[in-house]
């Protein structure tokens, strides 16, 4: 169950923002004692966290389910075609952003390449990277879901102020909440104990994926704090490929010539819209 393992990683992200919550109220002058009013109530208010952790949740779990339908490499390109819905949905009047021409061009080229790795895809399934409807579905109940999250937190970083671990709290703690609700109504939580039961080594790899996931965020956040978006940008870019490389040699993924070059295109535009910003901030 997705569910469950969407739960093990918002739980162990929460511990840890309460552990660097702590961390920080204790050093600093200012804020003396660690409370959970003055997480929440004093930063944004709580619904509006709790909007963040919906789109999140539904965003993580539509990212996981589509994995039984597809490779991890294909998931990993068409993540790359957020950028579409995050400048469509960030042009709405009540989030008001706008966005250059370069922007929209390096959109295109991204949809482009996705598209032509998505429809010359292995007929075959496996190794050869089909995809089925229904993964195609979940994959852009994601990349729709991911954008408004990315959105509103931006909305909210701007204006309240709130900080990157006040969100990694408050979104990690209502989604552990709401996955909790969601495990039980289901009856997925006997099942899953069952399992764990019965395969030990489960609870090592769920518990990995948790802390890879929770240091990974925080990693995310204090990069964009420490070196801003553009260096950012560019790690992620770096990523993206490895993810490829990785689970390409790992797994031993086949790709036919039409494949790589929609990866190609993909991943030469994302480097196009780094060098774009690189040249625009140095103007």
């Amino acid at each position: 169950h997705s569910t469950v393992l969407l739960l093990f990683n918002k739980v162990l992200s929460a511990s840890l923002a309460i552990l660097l919550l702590t961390r920080t109220a204790s050093s600093s002058s200012s804020t003396p004692s660690f409370s959970l009013r003055t997480i929440l109530f004093q930063t944004a208010p709580p619904l509006l966290y709790s909007y963040a952790a919906l789109g999140n949740g539904i965003s993580s779990w539509c990212q996981y389910e589509a994995l039984k339908h597809t490779i991890f490499p294909v998931v990993v390109v068409f993540k790359s075609s957020k950028m579409i819905p995050v400048m469509l949905i960030g042009s709405l009047k009540f989030f008001g952003k706008t966005y250059p021409l370069r922007d929209y061009v390096v959109a295109a080229i991204i949809a482009v390449g996705v598209t032509v790795a998505l429809v010359s895809g292995g007929k075959g399934g496996g190794s050869g990277g089909s995809v089925n409807a229904k993964g195609l579905v979940l994959m852009f109940g994601y990349i729709t879901a991911d954008s408004f999250t990315s959105n509103w937190q931006s909305y909210i970083f701007k204006t309240y102020k709130s900080t990157s671990l006040h969100m990694m709290f408050a979104a990690n703690s209502f989604s552990s909440l709401i996955l909790a609700f969601t495990v039980i109504a289901n009856g997925q939580l006997t099942p899953a104990m069952g399992f764990a039961n019965r395969h030990p080594e489960f609870l090592i790899h769920a518990g990995i994926l948790g802390l890879t996931s929770a240091t990974g965020q925080w990693f995310i956040f204090t990069t964009i704090r420490v070196h801003g978006p553009l260096i950012f940008a560019t790690i992620m870019v770096v990523r993206q490929c490895l993810n490829v490389i990785l689970s390409t040699i790992i797994f031993g993924h086949v790709y036919n010539i039409w494949m790589l070059t929609g990866f190609c295109i993909v991943f030469a535009a994302l480097g196009l819209k780094v060098g774009l910003k690189y040249q625009a901030r140095k103007k």
